[in-house]
């Protein structure tokens, strides 16, 4: 005679791996949440660097003054309102006005960053435009003296202090970004 054994899983076991499942799903997804948060703040942060860290390099290399401005959505051209929100534009400022003008070779364009993100600079030492000289560093830090330097704040929809990152300018041009619970502007 012949015995049939059967394989599977019961309906007790299928129950306990379901429950187990559950929790630790309930434990993983709010942490991937998070994650993902702190992963995109961490992004639009490193994006405006690299374009500070390209216009200072393109100052050096050109010989030439050098400017990032915050631009107005879809376009390339230079806002007046100090937000930062709608992107950046990277630009060889030949006639030294601070503005784009026809005929300026653009480097680069940063379009908006992800809805609610504000990116500003509350002292308004910098405000609409941040230029390089030839030698590196910025003209507006200059201006304001040795050591002086403008702290761009980028802050979360939720405006989450402690997930925050301000980008430090310095007068020498250099730029770094670091956490921040400073108040959001």
């Amino acid at each position: 005679m012949k015995m049939n054994s059967q394989r599977g899983f019961t309906i007790i076991e299928l129950m306990v791996t379901l429950a187990v499942f559950a929790v630790m799903a309930t434990v993983a997804v709010p942490a991937f949440v998070g994650f993902v948060e702190r992963n995109r703040t961490v992004s639009i942060g490193n994006s405006f660097l690299n374009a500070l860290t390209v216009a200072r390099s393109e100052a050096i290399k050109r010989n030439a003054r050098v400017a990032v401005c915050g631009k107005p959505a879809a376009q390339a051209a230079c806002n007046a309102t100090g937000n930062w929100e709608d992107g950046w534009t990277v630009f060889v400022d030949t006639d030294r006005d601070n503005t784009l003008d026809v005929g300026e070779q653009i480097i680069l364009v940063r379009n908006g960053i992800p809805g609610g993100f504000t990116l500003r600079e509350p002292s308004a030492t910098y405000g609409d435009v941040i230029t390089y000289q030839s030698t590196g560093e910025t003209v507006q830090g200059l201006a304001a003296g040795i050591g002086s330097q403008a702290i761009f704040r980028l802050c979360r929809p939720d405006n989450d202090t402690n997930l925050s990152r301000s980008i430090n300018i310095r007068a020498t041009g250099r730029a770094v970004i670091t956490e921040t619970t400073a108040a959001c502007p």
